[in-house]
């Protein structure tokens, strides 16, 4: 599990008691997402030398392959200047710049006495997360957009945080980012150094889109694949699979039966599960519905928990033309009760973890978007996946509605082509931008 580092501003000292440090370290510790969370006190907290601050950032601080430093106002720029020699599970940065923008103090901290080697910080973090406002007091818009530009960061741009002196501007955007970041475990090789400055690569992902489910519109009540037998109701919110569902992961299918699970006659295939095992995934990702997190948790390798990330969940129409995601059915906490009574005997173990803060927010089960917003969702988790350095292959575990939205090279909208049917897996590679090559590997 990675660490975490919070570099504060200049000037904020005692660090415990300037703007949202000690909050978010408060909360950074009860989400679980980290093994340690650092909010200390920094040498030189006036000027905030270069000379000074990295030094105690490695040495003090802890700060390594395995940590996510929180760069706020100067600390961005710490954190940026010390990317480009050392490699970082991830970056935050909040209310960055690149030049000193005429202030004395500011040049004389050090960061801005040479050009800044981009390609270097981009190579050597894991991901790299950005914030700014459109009213900041201090650092112009263009600023942090000409680092967003050559950072290719995840750039959330807010209009009306200031500077970000306050953890209420900051929290649910920031917690989400972290969470669909670190949603999957670390799995990069003991001892890895940094990175050149022209590295390139990206992530090669199995699609696969969940097996049947037992479905709503019958007017029956299904005996499921878990031995329970659910309400009409919560199956129409969150159903799991059908027996017939489970039999095409684990054995493969052929003719009517296939034409009933897939709704699509593709002749026979191989059950997905030896599928799985042969693409050899370093990580397993689903939509937090049951369907998905029941397939997932089908077709994992031995020994590899799944992952439920919120940025793969289904949505729909609603009667007024909104998109709504379908999660809506089970709260958190009835999530967990369920997936433990069913889990056990079916596969490998489920990781809900990186949900629990949307369980208080209700930001994953209640929130309608329009297809605007779905598209901008998908394509914000796929961009976090992309940059991702600590895995080379992923298994993504989706709903027909996401797979219909992913970002494919050449598409400037929505790419409605890349279809996956039901139990089903299909190919591709993910660039470090977050953008599809498609593959013809199925």
């Amino acid at each position: 599990m990675p660490r975490c580092v919070i570099v504060p501003g200049n000037g904020c000292t005692p660090i415990a008691r300037s703007n949202w440090y000690a909050q978010a370290a408060a909360a950074l510790r009860r989400s679980g997402l980290f093994s340690e969370v650092v909010c200390r006190d920094m040498p030189d907290p006036y000027v905030a030398r270069e000379s000074v601050w990295l030094p105690f950032l490695v040495d003090k601080c802890g700060a390594d392959a395995d940590t996510v430093l929180i760069g706020h106002s100067s600390g961005a720029e710490a954190t940026m200047r010390l990317l480009e020699t050392s490699r970082l599970r991830g970056a935050v940065l909040v209310s960055a710049c690149w030049t000193d923008l005429g202030e004395p103090n500011e040049t004389a901290a050090g960061y801005y006495s040479r050009p800044w080697e981009w390609a270097a910080i981009k190579a050597n973090a894991g991901f790299i997360a950005q914030f700014h406002s459109l009213d900041d007091p201090f650092i112009p818009p263009a600023e942090a957009q000409h680092v967003a530009e050559n950072l290719q960061s995840e750039y959330i741009e807010h209009e009306s945080s200031s500077h970000f002196f306050d953890w209420g501007s900051l929290e649910a955007d920031l917690m989400q980012v972290l969470t669909e970041n670190l949603a999957a475990p670390e799995a990069a090789p003991a001892g890895a150094g940094a990175v050149g400055a022209d590295a390139e690569g990206g992530i090669e992902v199995l699609f696969v889109r969940h097996a049947q489910d037992a479905c709503p519109t019958d007017g029956t009540i299904a005996e499921e694949a878990f031995g329970e037998r659910e309400e009409h109701l919560q199956r129409a919110q969150d159903p799991l699979l059908t027996s017939l569902g489970v039999r095409s992961l684990v054995d493969g299918l052929e003719g009517q039966e296939r034409h009933d699970a897939t709704k699509s006659y593709d002749g026979e295939v191989g059950g997905l599960r030896a599928m799985v095992a042969e693409f050899g995934p370093d990580a397993v990702l689903s939509s937090p519905l049951r369907r998905a997190l029941a397939t997932a948790a089908i077709v994992a390798p031995e020994g590899m928990a799944v992952a439920a990330c919120s940025g793969l969940t289904e949505l729909v129409h609603s009667k007024k033309g909104e998109l709504k995601p379908t999660s809506m059915g089970l709260p958190l906490p009835e999530l967990r009760a369920n997936v433990a009574a069913w889990q056990n005997g079916w596969g490998e173990a489920v990781d809900l973890e990186s949900l629990a803060h949307m369980d208080s927010c209700g930001r994953w089960h209640d929130d309608a978007e329009s297809e605007e917003q779905a598209v901008a969702r998908i394509r914000k988790f796929f961009k976090a996946l992309g940059a991702r350095r600590d895995v080379q292959r992923v298994v993504v575990v989706s709903h027909g509605g996401v797979l219909k939205r992913l970002p494919v090279e050449g598409e400037d909208v929505p790419c409605a082509r890349f279809k996956v049917d039901h139990s089903r897996g299909r190919r591709a590679f993910l660039t470090r931008a977050g953008v599809l090559r498609e593959s013809d590997s199925e």
